[in-house]
């Protein structure tokens, strides 16, 4: 869950397309990994340790990737769980930079 949306237990919850951005990146992570992020914490700690700006640490895991594409991701994921849900890339820039490391892996399929 995106840092603002469990700040206050009595603040209305609505998603917004920015906090999409953030809970996608959390699922390309799993992917990659084949683990929930914070596999050490339970739920509550979790969203904790998001609210305190903590994200999970760059997998070891290789995914079978050339290791600069597999940085590109890093690094999109990076941009996409920002703190600040106005520094995060809108839907079409991560379509975009998804496209253009992936699509060529995906055009060989």
């Amino acid at each position: 869950m995106a840092p603002e949306l469990s700040i206050g237990a009595n603040e209305k919850f609505r998603t917004t397309p920015s906090s999409d951005i953030f809970s996608f990146s959390l699922t390309i992570l799993n992917t990659w990994t084949g683990e929930v992020p914070f596999p050490k914490h339970n739920e509550r700690r979790a969203a904790a340790a998001i609210r305190k700006n903590r994200r999970p640490s760059r997998p070891e895991i290789n995914i079978d990737l050339p290791s600069e594409t597999e940085q590109e991701l890093w690094l999109l994921l990076v941009d996409m769980w920002a703190h600040d849900a106005s520094s995060r890339p809108p839907t079409e820039d991560v379509h975009r930079r998804l496209e253009g490391f992936l699509g060529p892996f995906l055009e060989a399929a």
